[in-house]
């Protein structure tokens, strides 16, 4: 997906959960709480756009359709959204009043959608004319008939992609291993520790050599538990292993491409920021994040602590996450994301100084864009 579908499709996330949160979405018919935040999981296929939950547990999945495509296109969407209900409760789909030739397809999937044999969808209808920075409801959420699925629990509380110590050298080191032995996440890591970790082979996120480790992995070692967790969140929320720990497609093209390229070169950096920023949703915190900074007052961005302190508080309050740390060693949500975005070339900045005072961070929105625009 381009730049401008992932732009479009945070603005009209940020609608609908803008007015779930105020109590002000009609179009739920009461279904869904005010109380709702993105939701914090992973879905292996099918991904939808956006994803909410309510304090109650109620979910929402959104499928996004930008303007200039073909009727095609938009049925399609439709059909993705019946496809959410298999894991989510309830789901929305967000189409342009009209397809690239005119024909008024929102209109015609309102149809559709209030037909005798589509009658008792779960399934949301807006539409928008230019941007879907303002949407209108076509078709209201109805109740769902029967049991709801049940989504897999998570103690996590961001939706965006975990990064915490693990390099983008450590991903493709486990990814050879899988696929040299044919070894699903768990047991190539093992190996990954006792050839790369242990020796220290492996590298951070910056190339330098990792510390060796005096000792094989075992389960009982919780440094090692530790870091084993944090490479297999990183490839699970940028699609690159599956749920059951197997090489995605996508993780086997980054493997073809390290291969060839060397994990060190500029296109290999390039084609792994593509998942962390799409599909590891690291985009639309960052579109957050810009726009909440600049409405901080300087003050609350002469210090890169308090800095932090303050965007968890955005963020808690706007719904992208559920709370924020409070008490704890490292006590923000936002720790190890800017200095990935630092090395990844998408800040502006010297090393590892990459937050400005009295503004912030500053992103370098034409390195994001080519990012995000990969083939």
């Amino acid at each position: 997906m381009s730049y401008e579908h992932n732009l479009m499709a945070y603005e009209a996330g940020e609608f609908v959960l803008a007015q779930l949160r105020a109590g002000s979405a009609a179009w739920v018919g009461g279904r869904i709480a005010d109380r709702t935040n993105h939701w914090p999981g992973i879905i292996d296929w099918p991904v939808p756009d956006k994803m909410f939950e309510d304090s109650a547990g109620a979910t929402l999945a959104v499928e996004f359709k930008p303007p200039g495509h073909v009727k095609r296109e938009y049925v399609t969407g439709l059909g993705q959204a019946m496809t959410y209900l298999r894991h989510f409760r309830f789901a929305a789909l967000v189409v342009p009043t009209q397809a690239v030739d005119g024909y008024p397809i929102a209109q015609y999937l309102s149809g559709v959608l209030n037909e005798e044999c589509a009658a008792r969808l779960p399934i949301a209808l807006f539409s928008y004319t230019i941007t879907p920075s303002q949407l209108t409801p076509l078709v209201f959420l109805r109740d769902r008939e029967g049991p709801a699925p049940q989504l897999p629990a998570t103690t996590r509380r961001a939706f965006w992609a975990y990064v915490r110590d693990a390099s983008y050298f450590d991903v493709f080191d486990v990814l050879v291993v899988m696929d040299a032995r044919q070894l699903r996440f768990n047991d190539a890591y093992m190996q990954f520790w006792d050839m790369k970790r242990r020796r220290g082979l492996a590298r951070t996120l910056e190339g330098a050599a990792r510390k060796p480790k005096d000792h094989k992995f075992s389960e009982q070692n919780r440094g090692g538990k530790a870091e084993r967790t944090n490479i297999n969140l990183l490839m699970r929320h940028t699609g690159l292993i599956d749920g059951d720990g197997r090489i995605t497609e996508p993780g086997h093209r980054l493997l073809r491409h390290g291969k060839v390229y060397t994990p060190d070169s500029q296109s290999f950096v390039q084609l792994f920021g593509n998942r962390l920023l799409t599909v590891g949703r690291h985009l639309d915190l960052i579109l957050w994040v810009d726009r909440f900074q600049r409405q901080l007052p300087e003050a609350d961005k002469r210090d890169h602590e308090q800095f932090k302190h303050r965007l968890d508080e955005g963020l808690e309050a706007a719904g992208f996450i559920r709370a924020a740390p409070q008490g704890r060693p490292k006590a923000t949500f936002i720790r190890d994301e800017p200095k990935y975005w630092a090395r990844l070339g998408l800040l502006e900045g010297v090393g590892a100084n990459y937050f400005h005072t009295g503004l912030g961070y500053v992103f370098n929105w034409r390195a994001i864009i080519s990012m995000v625009n990969q083939p």
